[in-house]
C-alpha cells in the first residue's frame, strides 16, 4: 500500500476558506455603519475601558464618526464649533471640554451620561 502523508500547509489550504480575508478596521467599520446601537455599545466600552487613556476613546470616537460618513467639517458645522477646534479635540493630543465632547456626541446621536458605579459586596 502506498500511503500519501499531507503536509500541516496542505491541510490547512484544504479547510481554509477560498474568501479573502477581511481586515479587522474593515470589518468594525461595517458593522459601526450598519448599527447604531453596536455604534453605542462601542464607545460606550471604548469610554469605560480607556477612562485612564483618552486617546483610546478619542480614536473610537473619530471611527464612529467615519463609519457614519461623518467628516470632521460636517461635524464642526452641526455642533457649531469650528473646524479647527473639533481637529484638536479629537487629534491624537485632543482633551475636549465636556461641552464639546457633549456637543459631537449629540452630532453623532448620543448624549453624555453618568451612571453609578456598582461595589462588589
Amino acid at each position: 500500500m502506498n500511503k500519501k502523508t499531507t503536509t500541516k500547509k496542505q491541510a490547512k489550504s484544504k479547510t481554509s476558506s477560498s474568501k479573502p480575508a477581511v481586515k479587522y478596521d474593515d470589518w468594525m467599520m461595517e458593522r459601526l455603519k450598519k448599527n447604531k446601537k453596536e455604534a453605542f455599545e462601542y464607545l460606550k466600552t471604548s469610554l469605560e475601558e480607556n477612562a485612564d487613556f483618552p486617546p483610546a476613546f478619542l480614536l473610537s470616537l473619530r471611527r464612529v464618526s467615519q463609519a457614519f460618513d461623518m467628516s470632521m467639517e460636517d461635524i464642526a458645522k452641526e455642533a457649531g464649533i469650528s473646524t479647527a477646534a473639533i481637529y484638536k479635540a479629537l487629534g491624537e493630543k485632543g482633551n475636549p471640554t465636556i461641552d464639546t465632547l457633549a456637543s459631537i456626541l449629540k452630532t453623532m446621536g448620543f448624549k453624555l451620561t453618568l451612571t453609578p458605579i456598582e461595589k462588589a459586596s
